[in-house]
């Protein structure tokens, strides 16, 4: 614990010495080389990457498991797909979730950044919530008076885009897929 300290010490001191945006002396460059917080420092950063890759890769799946809620954000990969309500999609997500579950849990949360720990845990709290939620039967509930297919299907030209021909060709594909 005491050289985790340490070395998070040195890492704000070379942050703070590389902020003013000139460059290190020489004897800054000699005492970073010596230190032995290189190691520290790789393993935070390294597990930062792997956070955010995990995070960009939970992101696209989201996005092509709800297709028109991606084109609604400007995300155009999946224009003409409509999401799929089924109870076997249902439970493939349930399983996609709990694998994201586990991979975002095998992430050490003291080695994160303070906002990257917010993410996960924000992140962990979702997932567990949505796999937890499976068990009580809310699949059963797709048609109900405040949603299911029937309800989005009204709303789909207001959530999105109608800016060119390609924009109402992909609208009368996803109509065209309406079971």
């Amino acid at each position: 614990m005491l050289i985790r300290l340490i070395s998070s010490a040195g890492i704000l001191a070379l942050c703070a010495a590389c902020s003013d945006k000139t460059s290190p002396s020489a004897d800054t460059v000699a005492t970073e080389k010596s230190a032995p917080i290189e190691i520290a420092q790789a393993k935070p950063a390294h597990q930062n990457e792997a956070f955010q890759a995990l995070l960009d890769e939970h992101w696209a799946w989201v996005m092509a498991q709800n297709p028109t809620f991606a084109t609604s954000l400007g995300v155009r990969d999946y224009d003409d797909q409509l999401g799929d309500p089924s109870l076997e999609a249902y439970e493939a997500e349930i399983v996609a979730q709990k694998e994201f579950l586990t991979r975002f849990e095998s992430l050490d949360p003291a080695l994160l950044s303070a906002d990257n720990r917010l993410n996960r845990d924000l992140m962990l709290l979702e997932l567990r919530n949505n796999v937890a939620a499976a068990a009580f039967g809310g699949k059963y509930m797709n048609i109900t008076n405040r949603g299911g297919p029937h309800m989005s299907m009204t709303r789909l030209a207001d959530r999105l885009p109608f800016f060119t021909h390609a924009d109402y060709q992909s609208y009368v594909k996803r109509l065209a897929a309406v079971p």
